[in-house]
């Protein structure tokens, strides 16, 4: 029997049904055939299912640089909003007052002033026991009273050497010197009070103690 022929060589149906060919030479070429097309079948389908994780790949990249680039554009919107003419305008002449306003001793002298008041304002109401501390704490009340006289002093000093200032605010600082040296007398007679009241109770337990002693001495009689 002769040996059977390549299948890719035939151009034609008629050269395999020719004379030429037995029946089971066609035979043989019928099975070749559908060897190969069922191979390229299965190559075509990797290759197509190969591209076509490829293309989903990049839809998914398309997808993700549209997000991108969506917050990228509303970024840059932004920042073209806040970097106009206009806006940047108001915020170097806001900039500019702020310095200037820096320099301006009125500025601080009037800061100093309203500090100083409330100085005044809260060692008045600690010491009148309005200062939302409770009776056990009197020691951290007085502590506190006294921290905040001091700044007081230390602002009426700091005013004090200063420029010449205006009329109202040479008598706003005399009236703070005359309600600092008030608030003064008031504190050391609360620090005075404090300290007899813990002598007090030092006594007393030093009573109670002899008292304790005795008793014990006398309920034991000598034998």
């Amino acid at each position: 029997m002769a040996s059977t022929s390549d299948p890719s060589t035939f151009a034609s149906s008629a050269e395999i049904f020719s004379a030429k060919h037995t029946l089971p030479q066609i035979r043989s070429i019928h099975g070749a055939l559908h060897v190969q097309v069922e191979e390229k079948a299965n190559r075509l389908r990797s290759q197509v299912g190969g591209s076509y994780r490829e293309l989903l790949g990049t839809a998914d990249t398309i997808v993700r640089m549209r997000a991108d680039n969506d917050r990228a554009q509303e970024l840059l919107v932004r920042m073209g909003g806040r970097c106009g003419r206009g806006v940047v305008s108001a915020k170097a002449a806001g900039l500019a007052d702020f310095a200037a306003g820096t320099r301006d001793p009125g500025l601080g002298r009037a800061a100093r002033l309203r500090l100083l008041d409330a100085c005044a304002l809260v060692v008045g109401r600690i010491l009148r026991g309005h200062g939302g501390l409770d009776e056990r704490q009197r020691g951290e009340r007085l502590v506190l009273t006294t921290k905040a006289w001091v700044l007081g002093r230390l602002l009426i000093k700091s005013l004090g050497e200063d420029a010449p200032a205006d009329e109202d605010t040479a008598r706003r600082l005399e009236a703070a010197r005359k309600t600092t040296g008030l608030l003064r007398r008031r504190l050391l007679a609360s620090v005075r009070k404090a300290l007899d009241r813990i002598d007090d109770d030092d006594d007393d337990d030093d009573q109670g103690t002899r008292g304790d002693g005795t008793s014990c001495d006398t309920s034991y009689p000598a034998v």
